[in-house]
């Protein structure tokens, strides 16, 4: 089946969301048969989650399609949208994140002859050593990221419900200690999220902030078993 690279190109956000998943999966696909993909599947056997969530996260929060991407659109995605909107739960998910993307790549140049494909490879090789690093970074993470971060450090299961309850109560003990007023960087997260201001001295439901930062583990998470059948 042929992939429709420009698929998304010049749809509105709600024509295109009703298609992303299967637009994923399609590429996914498409890149697993390819020789390209071919050559990767035989030292990475597991794969797919880094190229589904590089299409996913700039489409949905750059509007950055594959067929017109550029250079500075991939970094974009790479310094600053996947390090504040992804969670990882351990510094060993990103082992095969940039074999991976490089290989997504250069299949794409060979199929479709991107004209910025080049220069996002020389670019995704520039930073295998960095990325890592950003992923876990707390300057770059945004508020409920590095919540989450926080109480993983701390012991905290923040996969579960339990777990988000009970660090969010400690979180809530340990700020009914502060000034009643509500931080800067707690208030910019609300308005991120288009939530209402809280009142002086309320205390912050950061369970709905992180279960809807969390929201991705109801999508797709585009890991799938590579096969050259």
């Amino acid at each position: 089946m042929t992939f429709l690279i420009g698929q998304l190109d010049n749809l509105d956000y709600d024509a295109a969301e009703s298609i992303l998943e299967d637009y994923i999966i399609e590429a996914i696909q498409n890149f697993v048969n390819s020789e390209t993909g071919q050559e990767y599947l035989d030292n990475h056997p597991i794969g797919g989650f880094w190229t589904g969530t590089f299409i996913e996260m700039a489409y949905i929060y750059g509007g950055y399609t594959l067929s017109k991407m550029t250079k500075g659109n991939a970094q974009e995605v790479m310094e600053y949208i996947l390090p504040r909107k992804l969670t990882l739960l351990d510094p060993g998910d990103t082992d095969d994140a940039i074999d991976e993307l490089i290989a997504f790549w250069t299949y794409l140049h060979k199929a479709y002859k991107l004209r910025s494909a080049n220069a996002i490879i020389k670019y995704l090789h520039s930073i295998k050593d960095q990325f890592p690093r950003w992923m876990f970074d707390p300057e770059r993470g945004g508020m409920a990221k590095n919540f989450t971060i926080q109480g993983m450090e701390a012991g905290y299961d923040m996969t579960t419900q339990q777990g988000l309850q009970a660090f969010q109560a400690e979180y809530n003990q340990n700020l009914s200690k502060r000034p009643p007023s509500t931080p800067a960087d707690i208030k910019a997260v609300l308005e991120e999220l288009d939530q209402a201001m809280l009142l002086e001295g309320e205390q912050i439901d950061m369970e709905e902030l992180v279960t809807r930062f969390l929201g991705a583990l109801d999508r797709p998470l585009w890991t799938t078993r590579f096969s050259p059948f």
